[in-house]
């Protein structure tokens, strides 16, 4: 991590001033300044990679691209710092916890009487695959999550969802 603040400092010394490292961090997390910084750490990541050649003669098997040890380091803490700060937050634990209930209540539905709640089409390979959920989870994967609750309103709240709705 310290030669990306080195690397800061050589192309972006005007930017920070002396407390590189906190600054960056800061100016991260403002939503009007981490386009810039992100901007940055993109350029930095780009311009720390080694390619590997390895023994394939295909040329989409035979080179790797991975990152200088240092640039790893970086990636790890940034994976660490945006689990604390983004991911655990407790606005994004409610979005999820809504979301996994949306999806487990329309599995329990469409798994539950398949032929009542499934589009023709689903049904069809639901009735001729042996693993018959996996089709269901495979159905539902494919949702985005506007459809997930289009149909979980549709199901679970009296006044939303008409016959004419599409899905």
């Amino acid at each position: 991590m310290k030669d990306f603040f080195k690397w800061l400092e050589l192309y972006y010394a005007d930017k920070f001033g002396k407390k590189i490292p906190k600054e960056f961090l800061k100016k991260l997390f403002d939503p009007r300044e981490c386009k810039g910084q992100i901007s940055r750490l993109v350029g930095y990541f780009t311009a720390n990679v080694i390619v590997e050649e390895l023994d394939f003669k295909d040329p989409l098997l035979k080179y790797r691209v991975k990152f200088t040890p240092d640039a790893k380091k970086l990636m790890a803490f940034l994976k660490a710092i945006i689990k604390e700060k983004v991911i655990l937050n407790p606005s994004v634990q409610h979005l999820e916890f809504k979301g996994q209930k949306a999806v487990i209540s329309v599995f329990e539905v469409f798994a539950s009487e398949p032929k009542k709640f499934l589009p023709a089409r689903v049904y069809e390979t639901f009735n001729n695959e042996n693993d018959n959920y996996r089709v269901i989870c495979d159905y539902i994967a494919g949702m985005t999550d506007a459809t997930v609750f289009k149909i979980y309103d549709r199901l679970f709240s009296p006044r939303m969802g008409s016959v004419f709705d599409r899905l």
